[in-house]
């Protein structure tokens, strides 16, 4: 009865490990496809939906922000929604809309700064934005302000 739970025991991580090692060899696959004309940058956390892409820009990167297919019907939300951007390193960013429905990235009345893409209609995207001034920017849209918004976080650089 005993090699009967060991046996299970040994099983149960053994497909753990092989799982694991596939998570990290698909993750490696999307960050070397994603290194031809692009970069990944990894957020606080590390978790999936946490994963910028993006792309030199003056600033340093230009951080993407997609509005996917689907989005403003339901729970569909932007990509990420919630994000930290570092000034000088990947304080500009555009919104990517993959949608056919038209999307905006609109700040709210008292935050650091102003800002708003304007109208982004379908499979289109937005002009770069750049956000100098530190804080909290909560954003939505002004089409489908109940399922789409978040916060972007912006701080100084390390020193």
């Amino acid at each position: 009865m005993t090699s009967s739970i060991v046996l299970r025991a040994s099983t149960r991580t053994a497909n753990s490990s092989r799982k694991g090692v596939l998570f990290v060899c698909v993750l490696m696959g999307i960050i070397l496809v994603g290194l031809g004309s692009q970069s990944l940058i990894s957020v606080a956390g590390n978790r999936p939906d946490q994963i910028l892409q993006t792309a030199t820009a003056s600033t340093g990167k230009m951080v993407v922000i997609v509005a996917p297919a689907g989005s403003g019907l339901g729970q569909t939300n932007f990509l990420p929604a919630n994000f930290v951007l570092v000034i000088g390193v990947n304080n500009t960013f555009v919104l990517k809309n993959e949608d056919t429905a038209d999307h905006t990235m609109t700040s709210r009345p008292g935050d650091p700064m102003a800002f708003d893409t304007g109208d982004i209609s379908g499979l289109s995207s937005s002009s770069p934005i750049t956000l100098t001034i530190p804080g909290t920017y909560n954003y939505y849209c002004q089409f489908h302000p109940a399922s789409m918004r978040g916060t972007i976080t912006v701080i100084e650089p390390a020193t």
